[in-house]
């Protein structure tokens, strides 16, 4: 609840304000683990990262799916 309070909303978009590392610790997994996911998530366009940390989702139902 916390990070979706703290998220931007940008109509289609959603930006985490949080980097990869604090993910992984919230999901109580490795950086390592959380890293493949975000890679395979990228590679699928379901979310964009940037050099700032930051996490943009690009396609909120993709990413429950």
């Amino acid at each position: 609840a916390a990070v979706e309070a703290a998220c931007a909303d940008a109509g289609d978009e959603t930006v985490l304000p949080v980097t990869q590392s604090m993910l992984a610790t919230l999901a109580g997994v490795t950086r390592q683990t959380a890293n493949k996911f975000f890679d395979d998530a990228e590679a699928a366009g379901v979310i964009r990262r940037d050099a700032r940390g930051r996490i943009t989702v690009s396609d909120r139902p993709g990413l429950q799916a």
